[in-house]
């Protein structure tokens, strides 16, 4: 581990990391890579390991409850921080910074499925300006980190579908008492959002 690394280390507790490495599922990190999982059992699953070459027999093996993975043929392993550092060749500080938007990410569109639950349940008469503002909010969230993580044209157009998505899904809560000027305002401000951060 380089000094940087061991300095930048030094300003978070362990604590915090154990708390990061939790929040970001080793199985769900390895698919966004590409990667498939061959289930073994209801707490394990396999894969054929990235990390070294000739790997015709799946020597790559996570632990779906501890949330760590170990390949018995290269003997690479450990957290979700470490298969950052593995597969992208990252420095600590890097694949750290990753990390953390990938935990944010998760606490994000948690935010999010609970405002829409929110609105779902909430009597018509109550879905007011109110609610579209702090639904737009939740969707400025999950904006501001997607554009932490666009890296082309195509990552910022997959934002504005969804965030479009996120339009007609509001639409479609308020279908029974429209407010277009709530619309629009829903809608300015998601846009206000990615302008802020793009």
């Amino acid at each position: 581990m380089s000094k940087g690394a061991v300095v930048y280390l030094m300003k978070l507790s362990t604590n915090e990391i154990i708390t990061l490495n939790q929040k970001v599922s080793v199985i769900k990190l390895a698919e966004d890579y590409g990667l498939e999982w061959i289930p073994k059992s209801a707490s394990q699953s396999v894969m054929r390991c990235p990390f070294h070459d000739a790997d015709n027999t799946p020597s790559l093996f996570c632990d779906i409850e501890k949330n760590v993975w170990h390949c018995f043929g290269c003997n690479a392993g450990g957290s979700a921080l470490d298969f950052i550092i593995a597969f992208e060749k990252l420095e600590f500080k890097e694949a750290l910074q990753k990390l953390k938007r990938l935990a944010n990410y998760d606490k994000s569109s948690n935010a999010l499925e609970d405002a829409v639950r929110k609105l779902k349940e909430a009597p018509v008469a109550n879905k007011d300006e109110e609610t579209i503002n702090s639904y737009a909010y939740f969707v400025g969230i999950h904006c501001r980190d997607f554009l932490n993580r666009i890296k082309d044209k195509e990552d910022y157009d997959e934002l504005c579908v969804w965030v479009d998505n996120q339009y007609q899904s509001l639409d479609g809560l308020l279908r029974d008492n429209p407010t277009p000027q709530g619309m629009q305002k829903f809608y300015n401000q998601v846009v206000s959002f990615i302008e802020e951060y793009h």
